[in-house]
């Protein structure tokens, strides 16, 4: 039976035909109805049922769905709906799971993966993968950079501004700010980039940036740079997250810190850059990610608020 003639028929029907029709339902379609008839049924196990069906079938809930999913179902349906959950909990949402979730480590699992500051012992943990832990990248670009996006532009330079908020933490806390800043590093690389062209000179790339696909190999290539450009910049210049906790209350990054010089000197001095000026063009795209792959997977920043 598909979800949506059951969803249809269920006010019609007896209490006894609502339960029996669950083992037949496919083709589900809307995870907010589910939601809603999993609450009309008053019981965890029945409730148990019709969501667990649901997620084998694909359907994923959202983390305000899940919320309200939290008196409906049982432990193991409600973690499982948890760990394949669409989209990320902000802290609000997630204050409210920490009421309804009793797995400490699936609540960790979940900070992790969303971003959310939980303190323990004095120390904030933010995820390397989550958009936050690039803000000193952010930082680092020269606000000529973002004359049409203004609102960018009055971002506080104090961590302190921003975590009070909601405005801000909006606008860094969503994958939007990590696409702008991987972009804007990769366009400058783009136009250090040199080509041979057919007399064997080397040359700009022809051609406007956005006329390239994302498939082109040197179009890759920037955006792998733009990783090597954080870790150069955390490496040599203590150029992280912590420094903006370091803070006091009224003290901004100061402006001329915008251009970390010693790990600019570095970057010019490392792969690949190095190497561009002795051997342009010599290394195989094998090598090349090889010099340039920089996983986020390692572990995130912990830093003392």
């Amino acid at each position: 039976m598909k979800w949506e003639e059951y969803y249809d028929r269920f006010w019609d029907w007896a209490e006894s035909t609502k339960i029996s029709r669950i083992s037949l339902l496919t083709d589900f379609t809307s995870s907010a109805e589910v939601v809603e008839i999993a609450n009309e049924f008053f019981d965890e196990k029945i409730g148990s049922r019709l969501v667990k069906r649901a997620l084998d079938q694909g359907i994923r809930f959202s983390p305000s769905e899940i919320i309200e999913l939290g008196s409906c179902v049982t432990d193991d349906v409600f973690y499982e709906a948890i760990r394949y959950r669409q989209g990320r909990f902000t802290t609000e949402q997630y204050a409210e799971l920490e009421g309804l979730c009793c797995d400490e480590d699936l609540l960790d699992a979940v900070a992790r993966k969303d971003g959310i500051r939980r303190e323990m012992d004095g120390v904030i943990v933010i995820p390397r993968t989550h958009p936050l832990s690039w803000i000193m990248m952010f930082y680092a670009l020269p606000k000529e950079m973002f004359e049409n996006l203004p609102e960018y532009r009055q971002l506080p330079r104090n961590m302190r501004d921003i975590q009070v908020s909601e405005k801000y933490m909006r606008m860094i806390n969503c994958d939007d700010f990590l696409i702008m800043i991987w972009s804007l590093y990769a366009w400058m690389v783009w136009h250090c980039l040199r080509v041979p062209g057919k007399n064997g000179e080397y040359r700009p790339i022809p051609g406007a940036w956005g006329h390239y696909s994302e498939d082109f190999p040197i179009w890759r290539m920037t955006y792998e740079i733009g990783m090597h450009f954080r870790e150069v910049f955390e490496h040599y210049s203590n150029w992280k997250v912590q420094r903006l906790f370091n803070l006091k209350k009224d003290e901004e990054i100061d402006s001329s810190d915008s251009y970390p010089s010693s790990a600019h000197r570095a970057i010019m001095s490392s792969p690949p850059f190095a190497s561009l000026g002795r051997r342009r063009g010599s290394y195989t795209r094998r090598q090349q990610k090889e010099k340039t792959n920089f996983s986020n997977s390692s572990p995130g920043c912990r830093v003392h608020a």
